[in-house]
Parts: C-alpha cells; structure tokens; sequence
C-alpha cells in the first residue's frame, strides 16, 4: 500500500479529527454506489483503516520518520509558499509534486518537521525556529 497520508491527502502531523475529515470528504467523492467507475475508494478505506488505528499508525509513522527517509533537503519553514489560505504552507517537490504543511502541524514544534510530498515518496525536513 502507498502512503496511507498521501491517500488521505493530510499531513504526518495529522491529529484523529482530521483524518476522520479528510476520509469523510474523499469517502463521499469516491464512494462505489455513487460513482462506479471510482477505483480507489479501497485504497481510501485501508488508510483511514491504519492511521485510526493507533498501533497501525505508530508503526507507520516510525517508517515515514526514520533517517533512511529521502529527504530532498532542509529548507526554513520561511522557505516556503504561503497557502491562499494562510492556513499552511506549500513547496514543490522536484516529482511535480508538493509538500504541504498546515498551520496547526507547526503549533507546539520547537524545531525542525519532516513532512511527505503529496506524491513521491521523498521527504521535506523543514527548520521550524531557526536562530
């Protein structure tokens, strides 16, 4: 299976409620009795399956956060694109992909964050407070 956050389209630092949203809203876009010709609602129903387990979750985390992990490189958190929003934070990957950060991923970090391209699987180490 592919990054189970990925197919959510949330963030590591994603806390229950918002993978609970994030499932809701793509269960309701990829759904088989609604749309039959949607062929990752299966895909969908795994990744919410693990990141709300919290054991399956902790394993998984621990893979995506081991120093084996590609990390492109480390950049400042002010490195990177403001969302239209202002909700987060947004730099491209060199896949054509992105990296995404939400505002509420930074709250309580004192350092540094290692967040997943929405697309490969290379990893964005970004310096939160840098001195």
């Amino acid at each position: 299976m592919s990054n189970p956050y990925h197919v959510l389209g949330i963030s590591i630092l994603s806390d229950t409620d918002r993978v609970k949203r994030a499932y809701k809203q793509l269960v309701l876009r990829s759904h088989p009795d609604k749309y039959p010709k949607s062929t990752n609602f299966l895909e969908i129903q795994q990744a919410y399956e693990i990141l709300i387990d919290p054991i399956k979750k902790s394993i998984i985390d621990r893979q995506l956060q081991t120093p084996h992990a590609a990390c492109q490189e480390t950049i400042k958190i002010s490195d990177m694109e403001c969302l239209e929003t202002g909700e987060g934070y947004t730099y491209p990957c060199r896949c054509g992909g992105e990296y995404v950060l939400e505002a509420d991923d930074v709250t309580g970090v004192d350092e540094e964050l290692i967040i997943p391209c929405t697309t490969c699987t290379l990893m964005l180490r970004v310096q939160i407070f840098v001195s």
